[in-house]
């Protein structure tokens, strides 16, 4: 949000305290255009994200599997989470002060209300955002081993992390007092505006949509050399690989920043705004979803079973002459019990039973190789395997 805002001519004679107040006695309105869009997409993602992170929550923390301590990208997690919500109610209120809705609708003095509702909706998302993205590449870190591969998520944490303390540190410094970025006549900013906080912008979403893919595509490197069925390593790259959703409308919200620019798109300027936050409601919605998605790998082990190659504990009788033998399981001693019989008749084969040769039996034999390499970028693969199981 800038901090320039077009001449208006209710301004006249005010001060910025007597427009702010004015602007904060402005009664809500129903919402109206792309407000309503808003509220439907905030509302849906909502609830999906709360969902997946609750199910997290419950895997991760409730009902945590002995010998798996939580790491850092299950704090990480919460903390991407907990500025979700209140961003997600930042958004919604600020369609009920004009924010989706054309100029016809609101006055100048909801502007100023709209536009100090959605600064504070970006500034809250944004961290949101930078945390989930930071929870998403210390998952992959778990599964990674080879430096180069550490070496590109660890910069790019970094590039990220300090893109957002300058961000940071330019929106609280820029303007005095801060609520001059909503309100012009309340104080000045030194940087041009709007310039300044476009810039800032451009290069904080840049970075985001860069951390995106870097983190969407290490899962590929790390799991195409292992031991693993093709489905399978393609559903690790898909649940680990998400995140670029995210990056996707990333760059739509980048698309739409010349858009919102009042000096050269001053009409119906709160409805290109509201197309803002959509894109990046769904960015930070996208993240949450990537990042709390891999840790329940207890609700696709259905899924995952079926790529085993599992066999069936019945086997098909061999009809001659009307008799068949049905393989049982295996006991504890490793015996295994059988029942043949006729029709539909089934009599025990013991073990000391004579005629238990005249009985077609088919026979499953299961081989499990087990080899040893002394090559260490084997036994690296070996790890990772074991790392992506524990994650997925």
């Amino acid at each position: 949000m800038s901090a320039y805002f077009p001449y208006t001519p209710e301004f006249n004679g005010l001060t910025g305290e007597q427009i702010q107040k004015i602007a904060e006695s402005q009664p809500p309105i129903k919402p109206a255009g792309a407000g309503i869009a808003i509220q439907g997409i905030v509302y849906t993602t909502a609830i999906l994200c709360t969902a997946v992170f609750s199910l997290r929550v419950w895997v991760r923390f409730i009902r945590r599997e002995q010998g798996r301590p939580i790491g850092i990208d299950d704090y990480l997690a919460v903390g991407g989470f907990g500025p979700y919500l209140p961003a997600c109610a930042l958004a919604i209120a600020g369609t009920y002060y004009g924010v989706g809705a054309p100029d016809s609708a609101v006055n100048p003095f909801m502007k100023i209300r709209a536009k100090e509702l959605q600064l504070l909706y970006e500034l809250i998302y944004f961290g949101s955002s930078t945390l989930t993205k930071f929870s998403i590449a210390f998952t992959i870190l778990r599964i990674c081993t080879l430096k180069r591969y550490r070496f590109a998520l660890y910069g790019a944490m970094g590039t990220m992390a300090l893109t957002a303390f300058g961000a940071l540190i330019f929106l609280f410094s820029d303007c005095k007092p801060f609520a001059t970025r909503w309100n012009p006549k309340l104080g000045q900013c030194w940087a041009p505006a709007p310039d300044g906080w476009f810039i800032m912008s451009y290069i904080g979403t840049s970075i985001q949509v860069a951390t995106d893919w870097v983190v969407a595509i290490t899962p590929f490197f790390i799991v195409r050399k292992l031991q693993m069925n093709r489905r399978k390593k393609i559903s690790v790259c898909a649940i680990l690989g998400l995140g670029v959703l995210a990056s996707f409308a990333a760059i739509m919200r980048i698309a739409m920043y010349p858009q919102t620019d009042e000096r050269f798109h001053p009409k119906d300027n709160l409805v290109k705004e509201a197309q803002l936050v959509i894109w990046s409601h769904l960015e930070g919605s996208f993240g949450i979803i990537a990042c709390n998605l891999p840790p329940l790998k207890q609700l696709f082990k259905a899924y995952y079973r079926g790529s085993s190659g599992r066999s069936g504990n019945q086997s098909a009788p061999l009809s001659t002459g009307g008799r068949g033998t049905q393989l049982g399981d295996l006991n504890s001693q490793g015996k295994s019990h059988m029942k043949a019989g006729s029709r539909n008749t089934w009599n025990r084969i013991s073990e000391d039973d004579d005629t238990s040769s005249k009985h077609h039996i088919i026979r499953e034999t299961e081989v499990r190789v087990e080899t040893s390499s002394f090559d260490p970028r084997e036994d690296r693969h070996d790890h990772w395997e074991t790392d992506v199981k524990a994650i997925v």
